[in-house]
């Protein structure tokens, strides 16, 4: 009789925690099968998601009433009524959206009094029982539809989403494929002042131009990654909204062109793009690990959409360092005596975060741009612009030497001369003052749209460079192309070196909207000022206003003073050039700050005005005071690692007004003010 008592008791909770937890929860996730496939999911994580969602709610209240009710028996059967009228309560809240911006301990009081009125009235009614038994098939059901009915059935399904098949069209003799995507990179990024690539600075991406087709005129139909990177592996422009790209969503790609005539080796972070049929899930103790994330998932889409907070699903990004990333590729690489491959590599790298030198180490800055963008999400000005720019481009060297780890290995395998190398950005990114870095306008579209794009045909020896203009749809079809396989599904996309002849394109996409090529944005992103601006060790550093005087002593400067000491500025990590290892794992390379709020009659300093960092006498940067998430008078400035010296290193923070020139500086019209710094 107990027994039975306690199964009732959980039968009941069930039923009320199936309608208010696991019903929104499935109809969100089966939206959304992109989640499962991100956080690496497979059949068994979303079954064991499943059982999570409907068991877990449940048997955490029956536990808890029955530690409530170790005392004595009334106290349980009172907090089992309690939770049944709380579950009614937090359904209620749910369904009507009354729990929309109501702080916690409000809820906690509809809870309570939700609890007593239930217990009160309807959890005394017999049939409550009853009703709620026939209730409790709810969460079995609900279960079933998101499992065998729900966009998700496709992972849970056998062979997941239905592709088309590619038919082998030649003979055996095959190419291997690589395919490198890197991401968030300009074309612009690249170039000298002579619209070539910088091979002083990217000495291995001029070193795949010299044996590969430099597609220069290459622009992307997306500014985003989430509909860029299909539209590379589809050759179809893709919808207007992505969230999570996966194979649920685009079944026809490279992968499933490809699976039946090349063994496939990808790496995929941040998509996932090819099939279970073709990439097989982890195993189970790494699907027992994704699906305790993705309940963690669960419990915060339930609590925004109580709340009716914006729901959106975050990316789960898997986020490899790019130098470990790239020494897991290399074994996928094809070797000499293989049959034939496709290795797919998606590098998350020169993307944000930015906190890489060019010879690979590692420097403490923000993670993103939270220093540099305005609440509207565009720079705040353009030193902000610029010195994430040169961060930008530290990584984009750094990227560079990773591509010449893979471009020596390919060398060395034996299969280069067998193998087409397709090297390619999904977008850019605009370092455009008061603009979005990501999206699209007509002031930064030569930055966002134009990427850059390499193929290295079978055998190809010699490098060439083309202007004809190529989008990133026309990838797919060139790769069907050359492997030799039929495309059984329709393209937007034409290959690009098929039967020798470049396809006819008199237009650009720009995220949906056709631009004639004659109004696009080419000929200006070949005038875009080049990244070094001189020869010198510094020239990397000398972009955004008052470039140019970084790296001139101080001394020079005709007019300067000393600030008092109450107008102090504070340096985050300012410890750190007190004893500088050059060979160190974590140089000092980036000074974050905030002047105080203090002045006095001969010192003020508000927004807009403009600080230089010093370093050992010699000015390293500038920036822009801005209020920063509520921090007023804070600022950036990346430091020139050449102003270094081994050991101790002197820090001085400068101030002068707003809109104060170079030349004004030199000739003694504007002052700078030293501030002390702690």
């Amino acid at each position: 009789m107990q027994h039975r008592d306690v199964t009732r008791r959980f039968l009941e909770l069930f039923a009320l925690c199936s309608l208010t937890f696991a019903r929104p929860v499935f109809t969100g996730f089966g939206a959304s099968p992109g989640q499962f496939v991100l956080r690496g999911g497979g059949r068994w994580s979303v079954i064991a998601f499943v059982v999570a969602v409907l068991i877990v709610p449940p048997a955490a209240m029956q536990l808890t009433g029955a530690v409530v009710g170790l005392r004595s028996e009334w106290r349980r059967r009172i907090a089992h009524q309690l939770s049944l009228g709380g579950l009614a309560g937090l359904l209620v809240l749910e369904l009507t959206g009354l729990g929309a911006g109501m702080p916690t301990l409000a809820v906690f009081v509809v809870l309570a009094l939700s609890g007593t009125a239930w217990t009160l009235t309807i959890g005394a009614r017999r049939g409550t029982e009853m009703w709620l038994k026939y209730l409790a098939w709810a969460g079995p059901v609900f279960g079933l539809l998101f499992l065998l009915l729900s966009p998700v059935s496709s992972i849970v399904l056998p062979n997941g989403a239905a592709a088309s098949a590619a038919e082998p069209t030649g003979g055996d003799d095959r190419p291997h494929v690589v395919m490198v995507v890197l991401d968030e990179l300009p074309t612009a990024s690249l170039l000298d002042e002579k619209g070539e690539i910088d091979s002083r600075d990217y000495p291995n991406f001029a070193r795949l131009a010299a044996t590969s087709t430099w597609y220069r005129n290459h622009s992307t139909v997306s500014s985003t990654t989430a509909a860029s990177l299909p539209a590379l592996l589809t050759g179809q422009y893709p919808p207007e909204a992505v969230a999570t790209p996966s194979y649920t969503e685009f079944p026809d790609t490279v992968f499933s062109l490809l699976e039946n005539t090349h063994e496939l080796k990808v790496t995929e972070p941040y998509t996932g793009l090819c099939p279970p049929s073709t990439c097989p899930a982890p195993d189970l103790v790494e699907q027992a690990g994704v699906a305790r994330q993705l309940v963690g998932d669960a419990k915060q889409f339930w609590i925004d959409r109580l709340h009716r907070a914006p729901v959106k699903f975050e990316v789960p990004w898997v986020i490899t360092e790019p130098s470990v990333a790239v020494q897991e590729f290399l074994p996928d690489l094809p070797g000499a005596s293989d049959e034939p491959t496709m290795a797919f590599l998606h590098l998350l790298s020169p993307h944000q975060p930015w906190n890489r030198l060019g010879d690979g180490r590692p420097y403490e800055a923000p993670s993103w741009l939270f220093l540099d963008l305005a609440e509207d999400n565009t720079w705040r000005n353009e030193f902000a612009a610029a010195q994430s720019r040169v961060r930008h481009l530290q990584k984009l060297q750094y990227t560079d030497l990773l591509l010449g780890e893979l471009l020596d290995e390919m060398e060395t395998s034996g299969a280069w001369d067998d193998t087409m190398l397709v090297v390619v950005a999904d977008h850019g990114i605009s370092f455009t003052a008061h603009q979005e870095p990501r999206y699209v306008s007509p002031d930064n579209e030569p930055q966002t749209m134009w990427s850059p794009l390499f193929i290295k045909a079978p055998g190809q020896s010699s490098g060439e460079m083309t202007d004809h203009p190529v989008q990133s749809i026309d990838i797919a079809p060139t790769i069907a192309a050359e492997a030799g396989v039929d495309v059984p599904f329709e393209m937007d996309g034409a290959a690009v070196i098929a039967d020798g002849e470049p396809n006819d394109r008199s237009y650009v996409d720009v995220d949906g909207e056709r631009v004639p090529l004659a109004e696009a944005g080419f000929d200006e992103m070949l005038d875009l000022e080049p990244g070094r601006f001189d020869d010198s060790p510094l020239g990397l550093w000398k972009g955004g206003p008052l470039g140019e005087l970084v790296g001139e002593p101080l001394d020079e400067l005709a007019s300067r003073t000393v600030g008092p000491e109450d107008g102090s500025v504070v340096v985050t990590g300012a410890e750190r050039f007190a004893n500088v290892d050059l060979d160190g794992d974590l140089p000092p390379v980036y000074a974050p700050g905030q002047v105080s709020d203090e002045s006095t009659d001969e010192f003020t300093a508000d927004d807009g005005d403009v600080v230089l960092v010093v370093v050992n006498g010699r000015i390293a940067g500038w920036s822009e005071l801005s209020t920063i998430w509520g921090s007023p008078r804070a600022f950036g400035v990346t430091i020139p690692p050449p102003l270094l010296v081994e050991g101790p290193n002197r820090l001085e923070v400068g101030v002068v007004p707003r809109e104060t020139t170079a030349s004004q500086l030199a000739s003694g019209a504007v002052e700078v003010i030293l501030v002390p710094v702690r």
